[in-house]
């Protein structure tokens, strides 16, 4: 009877959680990162590593389903989101089976509240990033390599590897644990179980190696090129477990960090103890045992990892697993000290320390990490009024992590407006501004006028109160057409003077495809009269539209100043897949900004 009361809280439970993520994923504000693998690897439909564009960005698990839902629903964040929203369906059944290994059933209900509610792991089940599914994939494989520790079935073994490898494409920072499960494997079939069987070891190697040896390949080359840029070598306190209290706790001062510590140092030993101990190995592959030496295991990896290789320290979502895992690990040993006095089951009573502070500081249209970096869909619209209304192509302006999120909304309703500039920050020509408030007041300019501000951030738009004005600069009209696969379209090349001005350039293109999306950009680049480049700006086809079928779209872009009287002006079309297309350029037409 308990059981069943058991599941039917859990499960009734787990629902309320999934409607709240599904809202969440609907309403929530979209992030740069999540802006990034839309434009590279799902918009692209090119996310396969070694083919795609290299970037740690690329989570492929994560990409591919999101493409996936992507083709098959369309633009809308939820449906790209949806993947790891249903993903935590996947974590929710294996806390669930986790929770039976727990002796008491207070212990177990409080071990359920607490892994299913932890602010930050959360907000990753709502992003298209492919962390919260990693989670659900990776407790999966720890469930079942426990399972086959205790049963020795070939299944159990099975289905933790494939679960790891599903993990580790989702996200290569739960290559450690990979590593850590197939050393923890190979040991217990030599030492624990002495097994013979042909079967145990092939499974160590398919599907085991298998997967892993490509991952580690690939992620060895990421580090090669630079692209393991996320943390820093400052320490593992400092990093790691600094940026997951700020994001889990809302804290990370010191005093509060060495009282974490403390506390799974104690839940690690008290997990641990045995008596007498090593007189059985094989208890050491109990869930608890297990999960505390695995929690320990990647402590020394990670900085065995910054100390030969120079690997950074894995800072927050990077580090994510390091939550659920230490989590588990303390409601373990409270269970533990239950059975040594039954007055510690009152420690239980931290687990409602999460749901609570999940519901006081939760947000419906942001998550914790990124809440400064949210655009959202009511700026873009409110532009897009405004440039109606005055019926005149309006720039835009703002921090460079800004610009995707915009992309992605002028996408999804057409292409109507520009791309946002991001050179110079701030431009002080630019028709309107998307900045912080608090950055804007140090600007100290009355050019602006405040109209919109986003409660969630302060993120603020600001209008030109009046146009800056702009004089003609008599070049000749250029018009340039071409249709091929060339990788390379020229049109327009001239040294002008530049007059110590910014500069505004003007044309209109017309392009037509027959393969979609057309991976190609405008360049506009300067340099001065030696060859020393000055401005690399870009306008990326596709971030406008999916599909180019002979629609016309005007451009607009500003050349900032410099302080040579003269500027060489290069602008062309950079076809970067060299696909088949047609494309006119014509009307283009260069200003001179006179006052600011």
């Amino acid at each position: 009877m308990k059981d069943t009361r058991n599941r039917t809280f859990f499960w009734l439970f787990s629902a309320f959680i999934f409607v709240f993520l599904v809202c969440k994923a609907a309403l929530q504000a979209f992030s740069h990162d999540e802006a990034a693998t839309f434009f590279h690897y799902i918009h692209k439909e090119n996310f396969w590593p070694w083919r795609a564009h290299w970037d740690a960005n690329n989570h492929i698990l994560n990409s591919a389903f999101a493409w996936i839902f992507y083709k098959l629903f369309g633009y809308d964040l939820v449906w790209i989101r949806l993947p790891n929203v249903l993903s935590f369906l996947t974590y929710a059944y294996f806390i669930y089976r986790t929770s039976y290994f727990l002796k008491h059933l207070v212990s177990r209900y409080a071990f359920q509240v607490a892994m299913l509610t932890p602010i930050f792991l959360l907000d990753f089940f709502t992003l298209c990033r492919g962390y919260g599914m990693s989670i659900a994939f990776w407790w999966g494989a720890l469930f079942y390599l426990v399972l086959f520790f205790q049963t020795n079935k070939n299944r159990h073994a099975l289905k933790a590897w494939l679960f790891m490898a599903l993990a580790a494409w989702a996200n290569m920072s739960l290559l450690n644990n990979y590593l850590i499960f197939i050393a923890a494997y190979f040991f217990y079939l030599v030492f624990v179980a002495r097994s013979k069987q042909f079967i145990h070891y092939l499974l160590l190697f398919i599907p085991g190696l298998l997967f892993y040896i490509p991952a580690a390949v690939y992620a060895f080359q990421m580090k090669e090129k630079g692209l393991l840029y996320l943390g820093s070598t400052d320490g593992f306190m400092e990093v790691t477990m600094k940026t997951l209290s700020l994001y889990q706790f809302g804290k990370n001062e010191t005093w509060f960090l060495i009282l974490l510590a403390i506390l799974m140092v104690c839940s690690v030993f008290i997990n641990l103890y045995n008596k007498p101990i090593f007189l059985d190995l094989k208890k050491y592959f109990s869930f608890e045992k297990f999960s505390s030496l695995l929690l320990l295991g990647n402590v020394i990896a990670v900085i065995l990892l910054e100390k030969i290789l120079h690997v950074n320290y894995p800072e927050d979502r990077a580090g994510i697993y390091l939550i659920p895992l230490s989590m588990s690990i303390l409601f373990f040993a409270f269970d533990k000290l239950v059975t040594w006095n039954k007055k510690f089951i009152y420690t239980n009573l931290l687990a409602l320390y999460f749901p609570f502070y999940t519901i006081a500081n939760t947000s419906f249209t942001s998550t914790q990490l990124w809440n400064n970096l949210y655009l959202t869909e009511d700026v873009y619209k409110l532009v897009e009024k405004i440039q109606n209304k005055t019926n005149a192509v309006l720039t835009v302006n703002a921090y460079h992590l800004y610009e995707m999120s915009w992309a992605y909304y002028n996408l999804k309703y057409g292409g109507q407006l520009q791309n946002m500039h991001i050179q110079p920050k701030p431009d002080l020509n630019a028709d309107l501004l998307v900045t912080p408030s608090y950055y804007f007041d140090t600007l100290k300019t009355d050019l602006y006028e405040e109209i919109f501000s986003q409660k969630l951030n302060a993120l603020t738009l600001y209008k030109r109160k009046k146009f800056a004005e702009k004089t003609l600069y008599p070049t000749y009209n250029t018009s340039t057409n071409m249709s091929g696969d060339y990788e390379f379209l020229d049109i327009f090349s001239d040294t002008l003077p530049s007059n110590y001005l910014d500069m505004q350039v003007q044309f209109s293109g017309i392009f037509s495809t027959e393969k979609h999306p057309f991976h190609a950009q405008l360049v506009l680049e300067t340099k001065d009269i030696n060859g020393n480049v000055l401005l690399y700006d870009y306008i990326p086809l596709h971030w406008i539209k999916s599909k180019w079928k002979g629609e016309q779209k005007k451009f607009v872009r500003t050349i900032p100043s410099n302080k040579y009287s003269q500027v060489i002006i290069k602008i062309y079309l950079w076809n970067i897949d060299k696909q088949q297309f047609s494309a006119n350029i014509d009307s283009l037409k260069l200003f001179y900004i006179e006052n600011k």
